[in-house]
């Protein structure tokens, strides 16, 4: 973990329209952006306090949802979510190369190349903020 260091700038381009998009501020709102989750968990493994709102949400990643992580009407581009939900085993402490998001906002967003790691009690909420009835 880098302790002290400045907030980082990342350029996002499609098309002829370019975001600026900081990474990792407490408390930053993302609003109809592509946001590469990599590029935020470059200072950290956890992102903490941020909202995501009409976003779309790139992968490579496998993302665990901590603390008080709300989200609702979120949609995945996978042929089938249960493939995307990466059971955690009850008592497991520390998931490896996971990206945490921990109290954060999470609205309207498009998943994409993301799995979900889910913790022991999870499933359920998660299937139901997609929308999907529990398999």
């Amino acid at each position: 973990m880098i302790k002290g260091s400045s907030p980082r700038t990342v350029h996002h381009r499609t098309a002829s329209v370019s975001a600026v998009t900081q990474i990792h501020p407490t408390g930053h709102h993302y609003r109809d952006q592509i946001v590469r989750l990599a590029d935020l968990a470059m200072v950290s493994d956890i992102i903490v306090g941020q909202t995501f709102e009409n976003c779309v949400l790139v992968g490579p990643a496998v993302v665990a949802l901590l603390g008080a992580t709300h989200f609702s009407n979120n949609t995945f581009d996978v042929p089938d979510v249960a493939s995307a939900l990466w059971s955690v085993p009850e008592g497991q402490q520390v998931i490896v190369g996971a990206v945490g998001l921990q109290d954060c906002n999470i609205v309207n967003c498009r998943w994409q190349r993301i799995g979900l790691a889910v913790l022991p009690g999870q499933r359920e909420i998660i299937y139901q903020s997609f929308g999907l009835l529990e398999p």
